[in-house]
């Protein structure tokens, strides 16, 4: 093979790598099925959606758990408050984004309440462990 052919070879072979490797980078990751808990929170994932509990809340994200190839996430979501007195009718859930990162076991998470700018967390929940609630009266 003469250099000029043997060049052009590489410079392909290091383009498809490079081409390969952005694709992955930005692809979605599915997982993190199952429970994630911690004192204060609970996550359980399945591949229809995933349901938080908080002490006094609850959250919802409608569709799998999806993460990028370092664990990170932004998932849109639901947040609703409990406890409290009694309201005639129960508190409407308010928009929510939840985000964080998974490594390993290990799953960092805050939720910030979109309309509010306020933010939950963050809490960090380990793979397999139920979470210890105390729910708000």
């Amino acid at each position: 093979m003469t250099p000029l052919k043997t060049s052009i070879l590489w410079a392909s072979l290091v383009g498809l790598f490079y081409v390969g490797c952005q694709t992955v980078e930005n692809d979605p990751i599915l997982g993190a099925e199952g429970m994630w808990g911690a004192e204060h929170v609970e996550l359980i994932s399945d591949s229809t959606g995933i349901r938080i509990e908080y002490d006094c809340g609850h959250g919802q994200i409608d569709g799998p758990f999806v993460f990028d190839i370092n664990g990170r996430f932004d998932l849109t979501g639901s947040h609703t408050r409990e406890g409290g007195p009694v309201p005639s009718d129960p508190p409407d859930p308010v928009p929510a984004q939840y985000q964080g990162q998974i490594i390993g076991n290990q799953m960092k998470l805050s939720v910030l309440l979109t309309e509010t700018g306020d933010v939950l967390g963050p809490f960090i929940l380990f793979s397999g462990r139920q979470g210890r609630l105390f729910k708000c009266l």
